[in-house]
């Protein structure tokens, strides 16, 4: 029985790794500004079931439109760029602040498991293990919680994508225009914020989000049958 609940810990801990990478996380699905049309999602080529994985595959993909909406300043020293991107999105996404809980809840999470583990291998001690599994359901929850209040405003159109796109374009210049016009995007421009150009439907944790909930159950479910099977120790 003990190393049975060494080993079980110790798989449900190391599944948390490719859960987190590699599962679908993310839920993003918008409707299409015309009938028969693509949605904006689909011309950038965004799946509606997306992993962390492919949303570094998105980023490196559309690294220069990205950066060209985003924009840098060089500070007046010199040195290295200083990125603005993250004040232009606060400016036109105010609940965008939610994802730095999302982003601090989904790291405690994987410290929680991370201390499940080496409590279960190293030590006799249950309860440890118990609270850390519990920890990290909590963070999981909260991390859950964090991103529907990020997704709220885009979902209930309180934030447009429309708006958003027509505040970056109203700033940007000849070289967005061609780097958008690439993926079929050129008409954008001209005042494309009095139109729609698809709305955000379904914004949502999915299927690794589900993952990290039963993990974490099965610690805790595990550690107190443990305690209660292994009270000798």
């Amino acid at each position: 029985m003990k190393y049975v609940y060494k080993i079980s810990i110790l798989l449900l801990v190391l599944a948390l790794i490719p859960t987190v990478i590699l599962a679908p996380m993310f839920t993003f699905v918008m409707s299409t500004p015309t009938e028969g049309g693509k949605s904006l999602a689909e011309n950038m080529g965004i799946k509606t079931r997306s992993s962390f994985k492919d949303l570094y595959g998105y980023y490196e993909d559309n690294a220069e439109i990205i950066n060209a909406i985003l924009g840098s300043e060089e500070p007046e020293s010199g040195g290295e760029e200083k990125i603005t991107g993250w004040s232009k999105l606060e400016s036109l996404i105010p609940s965008v602040t939610h994802l730095k809980t999302f982003n601090i809840c989904l790291a405690l999470a994987l410290i929680c498991g991370l201390v499940a583990a080496i409590f279960a291998l190293f030590t006799k001690m249950k309860l440890p293990v118990i609270l850390a599994g519990g920890g990290g359901l909590a963070a999981t929850l909260i991390m859950n919680s964090a991103f529907n209040k990020f997704a709220a405003p885009l979902l209930s159109g309180v934030t447009s994508v429309s708006s958003i796109i027509g505040a970056y374009s109203n700033e940007s210049e000849g070289l967005l225009g061609e780097l958008l016009g690439g993926l079929g995007l050129s008409n954008l421009f001209g005042g494309l914020a009095e139109r729609m150009v698809g709305k955000v439907t379904r914004l949502q944790l999915t299927t690794g989000y589900e993952i990290m909930l039963v993990v974490f159950t099965l610690i805790v479910i595990i550690g107190i049958v443990a305690a209660l099977a292994l009270r000798e120790d």
